[in-house]
């Protein structure tokens, strides 16, 4: 789970309707992570930048910044799904092991760079696609593969060096 970084007086639900309505205008915030489901890569206290892109443009494996239940949220887009017309993310967080739909509508943008652990990831480089598309596309292939803790223990596998990778791949913030 994530929360915006500004702690302004405006109401949650008023201040959701904002980001909806700022969706899709390439404008950048920050946000703070809270909570634990998309450990390893993001902890507790890290920082996400995130631009407000229009939900048609974002690729799987990405990670999506979305509202649900009053919160920010970002998790990884495993794939768009359209169902009676309606259009779906498919997210989940990397610690969550099934995923969720998020209707299209609540999708307010995608996460650009990380700041963790004293390293800055951008996730919009060519390198850090790769390896989350590759994570995504993993995911949605091992939901119909092998059952119960063989396919846990596997995607956490996965999951784990992949994110490995990008950490260290990621550069050193100074001062």
């Amino acid at each position: 789970m994530v929360a915006q970084e500004d702690s302004s007086a405006i109401e949650p639900e008023e201040a959701h309707s904002a980001l909806r309505l700022m969706r899709g205008t390439g404008r950048e915030s920050w946000l703070t992570a809270e909570g634990t489901s998309m450990e390893p890569l993001i902890r507790k206290g890290d920082r996400i930048r995130f631009r407000m892109d229009p939900p048609a443009g974002i690729e799987p494996g990405g990670l999506i910044v979305f509202i649900r239940d009053g919160a920010l949220i970002c998790h990884r887009l495993l794939e768009w799904r359209e169902e009676s017309g309606s259009r779906f993310a498919l997210q989940a967080g990397d610690a969550i092991s099934e995923p969720s739909a998020v209707p299209e509508q609540d999708v307010v943008g995608v996460a650009l760079e990380l700041r963790t652990r004293g390293r800055s990831i951008r996730l919009d480089s060519a390198f850090a696609v790769l390896i989350n598309k590759l994570i995504a596309a993993k995911r949605v292939k091992t939901q119909g593969g092998p059952t119960g803790s063989t396919r846990k223990r596997f995607r956490r596998l996965w999951v784990f060096l992949a994110d490995r990778v990008i950490l260290l791949c990621g550069r050193k913030i100074h001062g």
